[in-house]
């Protein structure tokens, strides 16, 4: 058998194999559709509170932009734009801190009347874990470094611990046996910080 053959073969069957994988994993992401608009545009403004540099309707910082957006198209393609938003962030150095937001739900749809407190903590605190959810999306894509402390050099940035759990129910209830107080807004804060302070390369 001519083994310099059989590796060749053998290394294009692999690289097909896993660049097939890779796809389907990228559109398996990709098809993760958004159900609910109040979802998308907490999402959306807990990733723009990151962002330097960014032009154009997938940046504004108008909530009720993005929620009149979220309205007029299909659930799928609310997912897609999150997906497109949460990537430009992870590959893109340039990520800034905002400084810490008030944790209050946007509404949108013309929404005016107060809700009872049960039900405004409730709304605050579901914005407060999409939020969550999509700063941990850019955690997850983000590669890079951070700084070291006291002169040791830098290290690779990792996303762990109970501020970066995977999970919306995680969140909301953190959230909602603690109240809407600084404690949560300061997770909020910290999570943009730590994404904000990763670089593409050390140095």
């Amino acid at each position: 058998m001519d083994w310099n053959s059989y590796r060749s073969k053998s290394s294009a069957v692999s690289i097909a194999s896993i660049a097939a994988l890779l796809f389907s994993a990228a559109a398996t992401v990709a098809q993760t559709p958004i159900h609910d608009c109040k979802e998308y545009v907490a999402r959306a403004m807990g990733q723009i509170d990151m962002a330097c540099n960014r032009t154009g309707p997938r940046w504004t910082t108008s909530a009720s932009q993005h929620s009149n957006w979220c309205i007029a198209v299909t659930p799928q393609a609310r997912g897609n734009e999150n997906l497109a938003r949460q990537r430009e962030l992870s590959i893109r150095d340039c990520r800034r801190d905002a400084g810490r937001k008030t944790m209050r739900a946007f509404y949108g749809g013309g929404h005016t009347a107060p809700l009872q407190p049960n039900a405004q903590l409730r709304a605050d605190c579901e914005w407060y874990a999409w939020r969550a959810l999509g700063q941990q999306d850019v955690a997850y894509h983000l590669r890079g470094w951070w700084p070291g402390q006291y002169g040791f050099p830098w290290v690779p940035c990792q996303y762990t611990g109970p501020r970066w759990f995977s999970t919306f129910s995680d969140h909301f209830n953190y959230c909602y046996r603690i109240g809407v107080s600084a404690a949560v807004e300061t997770e909020d804060h910290e999570r943009r910080k730590a994404i904000a302070a990763c670089r593409a390369t050390p140095g």
